[in-house]
């Protein structure tokens, strides 16, 4: 995006030395319509530059708050003073609330982040497990 704004600029440029050489209204006119044309794209792509780095910025943070939050999530769970707390974290695990059998058994529906987590670990044959003596 960097090269197609730089391009653009030394064709802006370009465009600009060369409108003085024009004596025609015509192809003056032509050239300024160029002109803008250019300078709007330029500012179309500078737009969507800042975007995507806002974007950028938005998902490291997301990556980092979940992150911290699958580190914690023992804590969070069962080491936290504030009950509201623990059972909202708990409730962000399960689709729907699970039964202690269902929590015994297995079978509770995690949510699909977590459903995904179980997917992968489970089918992925080249897991290294700690060697037992």
């Amino acid at each position: 995006m960097d090269d197609k704004i730089r391009e653009l600029e030394s064709q802006k440029t370009l465009i600009g030395n060369q409108m003085f050489k024009y004596t025609s209204d015509e192809a003056v006119k032509l050239t300024e319509e160029k002109l803008k044309e250019v300078t709007k794209e330029i500012n179309e792509l500078s737009e969507n530059r800042a975007k995507q780095a806002d974007q950028n910025v938005n998902m490291e943070i997301i990556l980092a708050v979940v992150g911290e939050f699958l580190e914690n999530l023992s804590f969070l769970l069962l080491g936290s003073s504030n009950p509201l707390k623990r059972a909202a974290y708990f409730g962000l695990i399960f689709e729907q609330t699970p039964t202690y059998q269902d929590l015994i058994s297995g079978t509770a529906q995690l949510a699909p982040y977590f459903e995904l987590i179980k997917g992968s670990s489970t089918s992925n044959p080249a897991t290294v497990s700690p060697l037992v003596p």
